[in-house]
């Protein structure tokens, strides 16, 4: 009996440090859309926004202009896997490559990424994959193109918002934050910027199309703030 007892005691201490570490994650992420929403995210110096991402050239390793950034590959976590480069160089039906971060160099101060272009695949399913809006990927990686504008909901389905812009880290590493629109009782902030925190945040390709959904605390944290901060 004493067994017994002894083992069910463990399982509440277990599932109460459970409850209280969701607890503490909840509310470390409250805190950071606070954090977030002090500058508007798309004039924060520390963040790479959607628009300039497609501003971005791909030069060769000589430096010299090659062509133009065409999508971003992101996986789960909202990390950037690869780039998709629009190549002028070739012939129309090679104009666009796929290329891994670590065969790359992101260079700010240039705006521009450095690849090689030496033994350039043919155009592949990949490749337009990548950047066809309509693309919500096979579960493992995500058109970035793709994912400006779609759907939010918490995982009951309920509404949260839509994605109105992307923010990544300066050195194109990953997206840090998303902004949301649409967001329910907003008022004073009509656009909230929220952590792109993948124990909070998943990605998911729903008939062909990207949808985010938010675990119930994080997607109560969206709402409580634009309902505080009218």
């Amino acid at each position: 009996m004493k067994y017994i007892v002894s083992f069910f005691c463990i399982i509440c201490i277990i599932f109460s440090a459970g409850q209280a570490s969701a607890q503490q994650g909840a509310e470390a992420f409250a805190a950071n859309i606070a954090a977030l929403n002090r500058t508007p995210a798309s004039r924060n110096p520390v963040f790479q926004d959607f628009n300039r991402v497609f501003t971005l050239r791909v030069l060769d390793t000589n430096r010299q202009w090659a062509g133009d950034v065409a999508d971003l590959k992101i996986d789960g976590t909202g990390a950037v896997t690869q780039v998709v480069g629009n190549i002028n160089r070739v012939s129309t039906d090679r104009g666009l490559v796929t290329k891994s971060v670590g065969d790359l160099t992101f260079m700010d101060d240039i705006s521009s990424f450095v690849m090689s272009l030496e033994s350039l695949p043919e155009n592949s399913a990949e490749a337009l994959a990548a950047i066809t809006p309509a693309a919500g990927g096979d579960g493992k990686v995500y058109s970035f193109k793709a994912m400006n504008g779609a759907k939010v909901y918490n995982t009951q389905g309920k509404w949260v918002g839509v994605v109105k812009n992307l923010m990544l880290d300066k050195e194109m590493n990953g997206i840090e934050a998303i902004v949301l629109e649409d967001v329910p009782g907003a008022r004073r902030y009509t656009e909230i910027a929220i952590p792109f925190d993948p124990d909070h945040v998943t990605v998911n390709a729903h008939y062909e199309e990207i949808e985010l959904r938010l675990d119930p605390a994080a997607a109560k944290a969206v709402t409580d703030f634009a309902k505080d901060h009218r």
